[in-house]
């Protein structure tokens, strides 16, 4: 099987070990391009602000694979059938090599495969360096990407045909790609095989609002900036490894440097048109097409950098950080990045997963401020927990902004913090929105107003009692939750009120069980006794599986209090000295303005 199934770890991918039809004289090369993403901004004089995108390249490579079987065409439609939604595993094949040449390749990957191109036998090992017993004839990096679409195959007869295959790079840091290291900086030149293409940027602007036909200028401050574009031919693998290792030392177009030739000077040097210059990479990506195991071509231009000696235009990255805290299990917070790379701080590692927050809102008035979270779906996190109705308590939202260089050292004071108030989904896609309060300003709070009712809540500060004088225990396991998840009958109880409860004696109390992300604190509706248990009504079903299964687990209990002078704080609590309320007002006091008829009450 040549398009088999494969694992690094948890990660399932399928492998696709069918070779490629490399023949560029016949319009099929094999083509690897290597890019950074960096944020360009650009002022009115031309002056740049650049920050990285990335830490790292990203590698894309595109050939032509030969099913020139019936056998591997059949592998070609049967692992195709079963890739679902996996990522797809392949070699950098222009690094295929026997282990002899090994020292030669182009790249150092952290996962290499080992493989034989006629059997389909393999293995995957930790790169870049070969395993101490070689087994296979051919070694290479593994590149492993996803495909959006999946390409089509052109069937030359029934049984064999031509695929064009492009993989981008899709994968975990841990199985990423560099160049082998090659020192020398940027030496090369143009081969003139083509016109070099050699322009002056000034940037100017025309503004025409009417019919005039002078328009008027913007952008008059602008400096003049010098474009070349060229084509290059590589002619061996050191050189390739030198140039691969410069432009990732650069990070694409990010880091300018000198001196840069300029390749169409006709005429002396002048500060206007100087004979080198400082540049950058006019793109951020770097992209090669492959004549031979060892020759490869490519079209690269450069762009001037205004002169700017007191302030560098390439300034350091700016990711994110955020961390989500659950009031349960605070030492255990679900820490991510924005970052391509992991990110280490003293509370964790923050591990990258597609997530930006769309807006962060801060106002005078502290009820208005606000974030809004977009990031993708992720099973068992605390936004699905949310969404399935498994937390009984507040999530924390915090977020930095930080230099993925020194994560710990830069990221100062946070930039939001605030308390999950929803989480929406959206497809695959969940938006979470944090408030400063979070539902605390939806909370029913004690109303110090005249009634005959308490005000405030049992086992308050103002109420007096103590939770661990009147609590009551027991146990419960999965098996004791009913069907719907919101009738609880819990075993052996004892405590305080004890050993018959009277009907709905924890009614309006709580029940607490479990620890950190099974921990369940839910408000109990109604309690009677049966055959000696207590059956517990639930404000919320609980999920069966944050209980024990038949060993069961402790079950704390909580009274109610109905808030009432006699029945609560006399009878049932001997509390009514801590009474927070008017227990003699009527509960209706009729009011009638002075001299004005007495009207019956309807």
């Amino acid at each position: 099987m040549l398009f088999p199934l494969a694992a690094i770890g948890d990660l399932q991918f399928r492998l696709l070990l069918i070779q490629p039809d490399f023949q560029p004289d016949e319009g099929r090369p094999i083509e690897i391009s290597h890019r950074f993403d960096t944020r360009i901004g650009e002022s009115r004089t031309s002056i740049e602000e650049r920050r990285p995108g990335r830490r790292a390249l990203l590698l894309t490579q595109t050939c032509t694979l030969f099913l020139r079987t019936a056998a591997m065409a059949d592998d070609w439609r049967k692992g195709l059938a079963a890739l679902g939604s996996r990522l797809v595993g392949v070699p950098l094949w222009i690094d295929a090599l026997p282990p002899a040449q090994w020292a030669e390749r182009v790249y150092d990957a952290r996962k290499i495969v080992g493989f034989d191109p006629e059997s389909g036998a393999f293995a995957i090992y930790d790169g870049p360096g070969l395993p101490g017993v070689v087994s296979f004839p051919l070694y290479a990096p593994l590149l492993l990407g996803r495909w959006k679409e999946r390409p089509p195959a052109e069937a030359a007869t029934e049984e064999i045909g031509f695929v064009r295959v492009t993989i981008a790079e899709a994968s975990p840091w841990a199985c990423r790609i560099r160049p082998q290291a090659q020192a020398g900086g940027w030496t090369a030149v143009p081969d003139h095989t083509g016109p070099i293409q050699d322009s002056s940027d000034y940037g100017l602007e025309t503004i025409e609002l009417g019919a005039a036909r002078e328009p008027a200028l913007d952008r008059v401050n602008a400096a003049p900036r010098w474009r070349q574009e060229g084509d290059f031919t590589f002619p061996d693998r050191l050189s390739i490894r030198q140039a691969l290792t410069h432009f990732e030392a650069v990070q694409g177009a990010l880091y300018a440097w000198t001196p840069v030739p300029a390749w169409f000077q006709p005429g002396a040097d002048t500060p206007a048109t100087p004979d080198h210059y400082t540049a950058r990479f006019a793109s951020d990506t770097l992209a090669l097409s492959w004549l031979a195991g060892h020759v490869a071509r490519a079209k690269i231009g450069f762009v001037q950098e205004v002169e700017t000696p007191s302030r560098p235009q390439a300034l350091p990255g700016e990711f994110h950080l955020y961390q989500l805290q659950y009031q349960h299990d605070t030492g255990s917070p679900e820490l991510f990045t924005d970052c391509d790379e992991p990110l280490v701080a003293p509370e964790g590692t923050y591990q990258p997963r597609q997530v930006a927050h769309q807006e962060i809102r801060r106002s005078l008035k502290p009820q208005d401020d606000k974030a809004t979270l977009r990031l993708a779906f992720a099973a068992g996190s605390l936004a699905d927990d949310w969404l399935r109705g498994r937390l009984f308590g507040w999530v924390l939202l915090t977020i930095w902004k930080c230099d993925p260089a020194d994560p710990a050292g830069t990221r100062g004071s946070p930039l939001y913090t605030g308390f999950v108030v929803s989480v929406a989904p959206a497809g695959n896609t969940l938006t979470i929105e944090a408030t400063l309060f979070g539902r605390l300003l939806k909370e029913r709070a004690p109303a110090a107003v005249f009634g005959p009712q308490c005000s405030t809540f049992v086992f308050s500060s103002r109420c007096g009692l103590l939770e661990g004088d009147h609590d009551s225990t027991g146990t419960a396991a999965s098996g004791d939750l009913s069907a719907d998840g919101k009738t609880l009958t819990v075993h052996g109880v004892s405590g305080w009120g004890g050993s018959v409860y009277a009907d709905n004696w924890f009614a309006q109390g709580l029940l607490r069980t479990g620890a950190g992300r099974m921990r369940i604190v839910v408000t109990i509706l109604g309690s009677t006794t049966s055959a000696g248990n207590l059956v517990l009504k639930l404000a919320r079903p609980l999920p069966a599986d944050l209980l024990a299964g038949d060993a069961g687990q402790a079950v704390q209990l909580l009274p109610g209090c109905g808030r009432q002078y006699e029945s609560d704080c006399g009878d049932k609590f001997g509390n009514q000295e801590n009474f927070r309320g008017e227990p003699f007002m009527p509960a209706f006091i009729e009011q009638r303005d002075p001299g004005a008829p007495k009207t019956p009450k309807k």
